[in-house]
C-alpha cells in the first residue's frame, strides 16, 4: 500500500482524486467546488495547483480524460477516476487519517531566531502576528456558524473548519501568553531570557557574535569567560559603549581621551585570541562601573581585534584558501569605512580588491604576507565590506593574459619591438576608450582595480580586446605568423585552460 501512496506528491492530489471519485468533473468545476466548500480557508490550494494535479494524475493513470464537444463553445476535458485511482484514493485516505508524521510549523523558524531582534522589535512583530491570528480566528468562527446553520453543508466540512478553528484558538492563546511574558521581561535583564544570546567561542567566531549584536541594533552586555578571565562589553543600539572586567580594570572613564581608549582597547583585544570560552549576551543589562567608557563602532572593534589574531585556524574558518577571490560589496558603505579607522595597509589592500585578484595576487601587489592579507579579509568579510566570488572572471583574465603576454614575447623574439610598441599603444587607447578593466604595461597585461561586476560584460570586453590584439598582429605581420603563434600557444594549454578558452568564445575569434 505504501508504494502506491508514495505516488501522490501532495494532499492536493488526494483532494482532486476525492472530488472526481464522487462524479466526473472538468477542471473549472473542480475549482468551483473548492470555492463553494470554503476549502481555501483550510487548505493551501490554488486554481493552478489543481490543473497541475490533474495533469500529474492523468499521466500516472489514476484518472482518465474524456474530451467533450460543446455547441458553439470550446471542447472541454472531463476527468473520471480509474480503478487504480480509486484504490489509491482509499489507501491514501486511510493513511492520511492515521498519519503518524509530526506536524512541522514553519513559523517556528522565525521564532527560533527571535533573539536576534531587539525586544521592542520582537514585541512589534509578535503583535502583528497576533492581530492576524485573531482576524483568522474570527473568520473561522463565522464560517463555522454559517455551515452549522445550513444543512446543505456536509458534516465533514463542519469537522474540518472546527479542527482548523481549534488550532487558530490555540495559536492565539499561545501568542497572548508569550507576548505577556515578553512584555514583562522588558522590566528586567535576564541571561536566560528568550532574547539572550549564548554559545561557545570554540564553535562561534567572536567577530560574528559582535556583528550580530551590531546588526540587530541590540542594547545589553556581552560577557566573555575563559578560565579565570572575564570581559564584559556593553552595547547601546549596536555600538560599543563600555568595557569592564579582567584584564580591563582601570576603573576610570576614558570617554573622549583617545590614548586611554586605545589602552583599554588593547587589553580587550586579547579576547580575539582566546582558543575557547563562553559568551552570553544579556539584553538591556548595562554595565557602567568597574571599567572604562568608550565609543567604538562594532566593526572598528572587530577590525582592531583581527590585527591581534595570530591563529591561522581561526582565520581559515572565514578565509578558506589563498586562492579565494573577493569583490567589494555591492552595498559598500563608505561612511562605515570612514568610521572603522582603517589603517594605510588595510586601505591599500581594500583598494586592490576587484573580483579578479586572489589573496596570493593581493599579497604580491601590496608586498604583504598572505596571512596578513587573510587576516584583513577576515574582518572585511564579517563587516560586510567584501564578499567572496567565483573564479570565473579570474580564469578569463588569466587566459587572456596568457595569450596577450605570449604574443608580445614572440614579437620581441623576432626583433619586432617597434611593432610591439605600436600595438601596445593602440590597444591601450582602445582599452581607455572602452573603459576596459585591463591594459598593457611594458607588454604585460594587467588588470585594473575597477572591473565590471557582471561576468557577461567582462567576458564581452575580454573577447573584444583579444580580437583587437590578434587583428593588429595579423595586419602587421600577416596570417602565417599569427596562425603559427596561436598554434604554438594552444599546444601548451592544459585541458582545463582549453575548456576556459572555448567556454568564453575566444576560439571564435582566432
Amino acid at each position: 500500500m505504501k508504494s502506491r501512496i508514495d505516488k501522490l506528491t501532495s494532499k492536493i492530489d488526494l483532494m482532486v482524486l476525492g472530488l472526481v471519485l464522487e462524479k466526473p468533473m472538468h477542471g473549472y468545476e473542480i475549482n468551483q467546488v473548492i470555492g463553494s466548500e470554503e476549502m481555501y480557508s483550510w487548505l493551501d490550494i490554488s486554481r493552478t495547483s489543481v490543473y497541475y494535479a490533474l495533469a500529474r494524475l492523468k499521466k500516472q493513470g489514476f484518472i482518465a480524460e474524456v474530451v467533450e464537444k460543446q455547441y458553439n463553445k470550446p471542447d472541454r476535458s472531463v476527468y473520471r477516476i480509474t480503478e487504480t485511482g480509486r484504490e489509491l484514493f482509499f489507501d491514501s485516505l486511510e493513511w492520511s487519517l492515521a498519519e503518524q508524521e509530526k506536524v512541522f510549523l514553519e513559523y517556528n523558524v522565525g521564532l527560533f531566531f527571535i533573539n536576534k531582534l531587539t525586544k521592542e522589535k520582537a514585541y512589534e512583530v509578535l503583535e502583528k502576528r497576533k492581530r492576524f491570528v485573531k482576524k483568522w480566528q474570527k473568520s473561522l468562527k463565522e464560517q463555522l456558524k454559517l455551515v452549522q446553520d445550513d444543512e446543505e453543508y456536509s458534516p465533514t466540512l463542519k469537522a474540518v473548519i472546527d479542527h482548523t478553528l481549534s488550532f487558530a484558538e490555540h495559536e492565539a492563546s499561545w501568542l497572548d501568553d508569550f507576548i505577556k511574558n515578553t512584555d514583562s521581561s522588558f522590566k528586567k535583564s535576564d541571561s536566560a531570557s528568550v532574547f539572550s544570546l549564548s554559545g561557545n567561542l570554540e564553535d562561534t567566531q567572536l567577530a560574528d557574535v559582535i556583528r550580530t549584536i551590531a546588526s540587530g541594533m541590540r542594547t545589553g552586555t556581552l560577557s566573555l569567560r575563559y578560565g579565570l578571565d572575564e570581559i564584559m562589553i556593553t552595547f547601546v543600539e549596536g555600538k560599543v559603549r563600555y568595557m569592564a572586567g579582567s584584564p580591563v580594570s582601570r576603573g576610570e572613564s576614558t570617554k573622549g581621551d583617545s590614548s586611554d581608549d586605545g589602552s583599554a582597547l588593547s587589553d580587550i583585544l586579547t579576547v580575539f585570541n582566546w582558543p575557547q570560552g563562553k559568551f552570553v549576551f544579556t539584553p538591556d543589562l548595562i554595565i557602567d562601573e568597574g571599567g572604562v567608557a568608550v565609543e567604538i563602532e562594532s566593526c572598528s572593534l572587530i577590525l582592531a581585534g583581527c590585527r591581534f589574531v595570530d591563529d591561522w585556524g581561526r582565520v581559515k574558518k572565514v578565509i578558506p584558501s589563498s586562492d579565494a577571490i573577493y569583490k567589494l560589496s555591492d552595498s559598500l558603505d563608505n561612511h562605515l569605512i570612514d568610521k572603522m579607522s582603517i589603517n594605510s595597509a588595510e586601505e591599500a589592500v581594500l583598494s586592490q580588491i576587484n573580483g579578479i585578484r586572489s589573496i596570493k595576487r593581493l599579497a604580491a601587489l601590496t608586498s604583504t604576507s598572505i596571512f596578513d592579507i587573510s587576516r584583513m579579509l577576515y574582518a572585511f568579510v564579517i563587516c560586510g565590506l567584501v564578499v567572496p566570488v567565483s573564479k570565473d572572471k579570474s580564469e578569463l583574465f588569466n587566459i587572456l593574459k596568457l595569450f596577450s603576454d605570449a604574443f608580445f614575447e614572440r614579437l620581441i623574439a623576432v626583433k619586432a619591438k617597434k611593432i610591439a610598441e605600436q600595438i601596445e599603444g593602440d590597444l591601450n587607447n582602445l582599452a581607455d576608450k572602452r573603459k576596459m578593466p585591463f591594459s598593457l604595461d611594458n607588454f604585460k597585461l594587467v588588470d585594473n582595480a575597477n572591473t565590471p561586476q557582471d561576468l557577461g560584460e567582462f567576458a564581452h570586453l575580454a573577447k573584444e580586446f583579444y580580437a583587437a590584439q590578434i587583428n593588429a598582429i595579423r595586419s602587421q605581420l600577416g596570417d602565417r605568423f599569427t596562425h603559427h603563434v596561436l598554434e604554438s600557444i594552444m599546444g601548451q594549454l592544459t585541458p582545463e585552460l582549453h575548456s576556459i578558452y572555448n567556454r568564453y568564445g575566444l576560439n571564435d575569434v582566432s
